[in-house]
């Protein structure tokens, strides 16, 4: 992984004009000091957690209204247990859908 490191640093310190370069130092500096790396790691985890138990959330709101729908389910029913209308149900419907195409 060294390798890969130092070949984009490179790649980096090559393409990019010298205040761009030098601004990739700095942050490189920054992160190499101490736990913030670590702490940045743990925040991009963090917050790919809270978009899964979203999107987990998402979806499991979609597949009921469509077992509802499946057995039957008025939508003033659906309504009623959901708290979601039949309008709301397809912009939610959508938005899953965008999430996983």
């Amino acid at each position: 992984s060294g390798y890969y490191v130092e070949r984009f640093v490179r790649y980096i310190l090559s393409t990019q004009d010298r205040e761009t370069a030098s601004r990739f130092g700095e942050v490189l500096r920054r992160y190499s000091e101490g736990d913030d790396m670590r702490t940045y790691a743990q925040e991009l985890l963090a917050e790919g957690r809270a978009e899964g138990r979203e999107e987990g959330t998402l979806r499991t709101q979609v597949e009921m209204v469509e077992n509802l729908l499946r057995e039957g389910a008025s939508w003033s029913l659906i309504e009623r247990v959901t708290g979601l209308d039949e309008a709301q149900f397809d912009v939610l419907k959508a938005r899953v859908q965008r999430l996983n195409p």
